[in-house]
Parts: structure tokens; C-alpha cells; sequence
């Protein structure tokens, strides 16, 4: 009988897969209640309640108004939803939450009497995007959701509605080559300083301009912003206006010319006056201030701050004496760049709380310390902070943060030790001026005449360490680099994880 039982079983195991690939009724989880591919499936009358779903296309200035969503993955299913939103606080390609009735118009399904709202964060404000909608669940947010729905939409040239993707903007580095674009083509630039604003009959423009470049361009939009901000992402159509190259957003001479392309997903953002992100983006020199950070890091001659988010930080060189977790206001700052590092000196500073903000480090991986660069462009310039040599993901220099490796090296070329190298296991190597190669992210133990004892040896594992994201330039190749807060056995300040090595093979001995 033994034989009989495993064909028997061979059998129905065959019947079983054969039956799941060729036909038997299995829900698959992309028509989960939530999607859009399940909206797609419902008849017209149905509510429907689409959740975490991208708005691949924003087109508000046509009649109807409306917006394309999307489910992620490889095939995404599309949906046509009518109705305008907000601008600018919808973006093109952000995450929101989709109800309404399912019907057919305009030769396709869509969704009416829509309701469209954003995610919102702990802090209120709108989530842009990065939200991974479950495969098999609907989709519990943990804060909140703000409507991205305009009370009214102005009356603009009947087009049909379409899920056809929008034209790519064409990306021109500088504005020189921006106006040789040919006319009604969809340009993108950014990073620019605005110059002047103004307005006439086709409604309220801006001048903007690079750097260093005399070379300025007029933008037409409905956003509102001033000659201190800057523009570090313009997104519309090129025209030409009595002779002269103009960028329609959603005002212009170009706003009556209805062409699928031109009227998506407008763009004229600029970077928030006071923040450290607009600090880092501008040119060295310029002359800021930045009210309400935190104190993160305090070391000889200078500290670092960060936003109350934690989003960025940013190198103070200041001997004002300040105390980690204290909230400050800095006023008068002049932006410069040391040793490819995005700092601030010249700063008066006025401690602005007397609760200390217990902000804690971020775990960092080797790879991920440092980043890429933000808002910089290799154009010569002085803006923005330049990224680390093979650096990966969002700029992080100027964060505290908190890092784990293995000792590769320790300096032999200072008493005490200036530095050691810590490697996770991604074999990071950077290159001294001499050439030699050195295996692990550098370890800062401060400035000379003030090094922090080094209590470990090549081969000890160093299971946590706080400290700053920095960089170090060494023939103007500019490495990432951690300086270190604090000695080993330390927490400074008492709220931290202590800075701990650990011998091989004896866990808990050292420090």
C-alpha cells in the first residue's frame, strides 16, 4: 500500500499546481478591496475606497479637471478620478486616498463626486510620497490625512480626460540652454535664486536666475514666494511672449493652448525660508538665519543643529558655549563650505528654551552615512553640499547619527589616535593623500590637543557609537566621515545609548 499512498499523493500535489495555474478561482491580491484594480471590477454606483494609491497625473486646467491614479508594481492598474485639487499642495506622483462613485464617462471608467486626501505626519504636514500600500490589507495610516481637493475649479478649455501618461519634463541644467528648448516643450530646471517678481494680463511671474550666470528667465505661476526664497524646482511649458522666453505654469500666455502634456503636474517649489535644507542649497556667502533648532552636538569651536524633525543638520563654527537638546535661534549666519562640508559661521546665538529636547542618534548603515549630494550641481558654483565619494541615498551630513562595525585600523600617525576606521562588512575604502588605501568609514576622535582616548584595538567590534555625519576632503575627493561624541563607556548626553567596543569571542568586556 506505501507505493500507492505516494503516487496517490504525487497525483494530487500535480492536480493541485496545474489547477492553480491554469484557471482555478483564486483572489489574487491585486484586486484586494482598496485598490484601484478592484474599484475597476465594481459596477457604477459603487463606493469605492482606494487607498495609498500614487497621482501619477494632475491635470487642473482643463475642463473636467482631474487627476490619474495608479496601484504600484510592474502593471499597475489606472483609474481616471474627476475633480481638481490644490496647487500647489498636490504633487504629481505623491500618495493619497481616493473615495468616491465608480460610473463611465468619456469612454472609460472614472470616479465622480471624488473626495482626495494626502497623508499627513505627526507634525501635520502633507506626506509627499514613500508610503508602501499592503499587498493583502487596507492600508492603516498612523497619523492623519489633510483633502488636497480645490472648493472650486476655474473654468478653463474643454479637453477629454485620458489615463495616457504625461511627457516627461525635459531637464536643462542651466538657463542659457533653456531658452534655445523649442516652444511649448516641458522644461525642468532647479535650484535657481529668484531675482524680481512682477505681474501683467496673464497674472503673476517671477525672474529666475543661476548663479554666477546673467542668464534670467521669466515663470509664470499662481504660487506665492519672494525674492529671499528660492526656486529649487520649476516644472512647465516654454513659450515666447512678445519676444522674450517665458515658463508657463498654471498662468501665462500659454493657458488657453489645451495640450495634455502642458497642463500636468506644474511645479514651482521653492525651499522653506529658515530651514536648514534652504541654508545647505545656497550659494557661499549668503547671509541667513535659522530660528528653532536643536543643539545636537557641541565640540571645540563648533556645534551642530538640527531641524525639530531631525530632516537635516547643519555645522555651526561658533564659541558660544551651548548645551545639547537646548533650542536656539541663530541670526546673521554667513553659509560656507569647509573641507566639503556646508557650514555656518559668523552666527549670533540666542538660546531660545530652557527644556533640553531629548533628541536621540540615527542608526546608520556604512553605505547609507553621508549620501548623495543635495541640491548640488557640478556647475562651478558654491551651492549646495556636494555628496560623499560613492555615496548612496538622501544627504545626511550634519545628522547625528549612530554607527556599528568592526575595527579595520587605528591611526599610528597621532598620539593619542586621531581616528580609527569601523567597517559592517560593506568594505568601504577610502584613499589618504599618500595613496594608501584604508578599509571602513573614518572615526573622528576630535581636534588636535582635545582627542578622545581610544580604548580598542584592530579586530575589536565596536557595537554602537554616537556621533555626527561629517565629511573629510583629501585631494578634493570628499570621503564621509563620523566624529565621534564622547568617550567609550560614555552617553553624553545620559539619554543615548552608551558608546560601547566589545573584544571578539568575549561580549561585555571593554568599555
Amino acid at each position: 500500500m506505501r507505493p500507492f499512498r505516494i503516487v496517490l499523493i504525487l497525483l494530487c500535489l500535480l492536480c493541485t499546481c496545474a489547477a492553480f495555474g491554469q484557471g482555478v478561482p483564486v483572489t489574487p491580491t491585486a484586486t484586494r478591496a482598496g485598490s484601484v484594480a478592484h474599484a475597476l471590477q465594481q459596477p457604477d454606483g459603487t463606493l469605492v475606497n482606494i487607498d495609498a494609491t500614487r497621482a501619477y497625473k494632475i491635470c487642473s486646467r482643463q475642463s473636467p479637471a482631474y487627476i490619474a491614479i495608479e496601484d504600484p508594481g510592474d502593471s499597475p492598474q489606472q483609474l481616471v478620478v474627476l475633480g481638481c485639487l490644490k496647487y500647489p499642495e498636490a504633487w504629481q506622483g505623491m500618495t493619497c486616498h481616493v473615495t468616491g462613485i465608480m460610473g463611465t464617462s468619456y469612454g472609460m471608467r472614472v470616479v465622480t463626486n471624488a473626495t482626495v486626501t494626502a497623508y499627513t505626519d505627526a507634525n501635520g504636514s502633507i506626506h509627499r510620497g514613500g508610503i508602501d500600500k499592503p499587498l493583502d490589507a487596507p492600508l492603516v495610516w498612523i497619523t492623519g490625512e489633510t483633502s488636497i481637493m480645490a472648493t472650486e475649479c476655474p473654468t478653463y478649455p474643454v479637453a477629454t480626460p485620458s489615463i495616457a501618461r504625461p511627457e516627461s519634463p525635459h531637464y536643462y541644467l542651466n538657463i542659457a540652454d533653456l531658452k534655445a528648448a523649442p516652444d511649448k516643450e516641458v522644461v525642468w530646471v532647479s535650484n535657481k535664486k529668484i531675482e524680481a517678481t512682477g505681474s501683467d494680463t496673464y497674472g503673476t511671474w517671477y525672474r529666475i536666475a543661476g548663479d554666477g550666470s546673467n542668464d534670467t528667465i521669466r515663470v509664470y505661476t499662481t504660487t506665492s514666494a519672494t525674492t529671499l526664497d528660492r526656486a529649487y524646482m520649476v516644472i512647465g511649458v516654454i513659450t515666447t511672449l512678445a519676444g522674450e522666453r517665458v515658463i508657463d505654469l498654471d498662468a501665462g500666455p500659454n493657458l488657453s493652448e489645451v495640450v495634455p502634456s502642458h497642463v500636468c503636474g506644474p511645479v514651482f517649489a521653492t525651499y522653506d525660508a529658515g530651514r536648514i535644507s534652504s541654508a545647505k542649497a545656497q550659494p557661499d556667502g549668503i547671509t541667513l538665519n535659522l530660528p528653532q533648532k536643536i543643539v545636537s552636538a557641541a565640540f571645540s569651536g563648533f556645534f551642530y543643529i538640527t531641524e525639530l524633525d531631525r530632516c537635516s543638520g547643519i555645522r555651526v563654527n561658533s564659541r558660544t558655549r551651548v548645551t545639547i537638546g537646548k533650542i536656539i535661534n541663530i541670526s546673521g549666519a554667513t553659509i560656507t563650505t569647509i573641507d566639503g562640508e556646508k557650514c555656518i559661521t559668523n552666527a549670533v546665538v540666542q538660546v531660545a528654551s530652557n527644556p533640553v529636547q531629548q533628541i536621540k542618534p540615527l542608526g546608520m548603515t556604512n553605505r547609507t552615512i553621508g549620501g548623495s549630494g543635495w541640491a548640488w550641481e557640478n556647475d562651478g558654483s558654491s551651492r549646495g553640499q556636494i555628496g560623499v565619494e560613492a555615496g548612496v541615498g538622501l544627504s545626511n551630513i550634519g545628522l547625528l547619527v549612530r554607527l556599528w562595525g568592526k575595527v579595520t585600523e587605528v591611526d599610528t600617525s597621532h598620539t593619542p589616535a586621531a581616528w580609527y576606521c569601523i567597517d559592517d562588512g560593506t568594505g568601504l575604502v577610502w584613499y589618504d593623500s599618500a595613496g594608501a588605501a584604508h578599509t571602513g568609514v573614518r572615526v573622528s576622535l576630535g581636534e588636535p590637543g582635545n582627542y578622545l582616548a581610544f580604548t580598542g584595538r584592530v579586530g575589536d567590534y565596536v557595537e554602537g557609537v554616537n556621533g555626527v555625519s561629517s565629511t573629510v576632503s583629501i585631494d578634493g575627493i570628499v570621503n564621509r566621515m563620523l566624529r565621534q561624541i564622547g568617550a567609550f563607556g560614555s552617553r553624553a548626553p545620559p539619554w543615548w545609548d552608551v558608546n560601547k567596543i566589545n573584544r571578539p569571542f568575549a561580549p561585555g568586556v571593554g568599555p
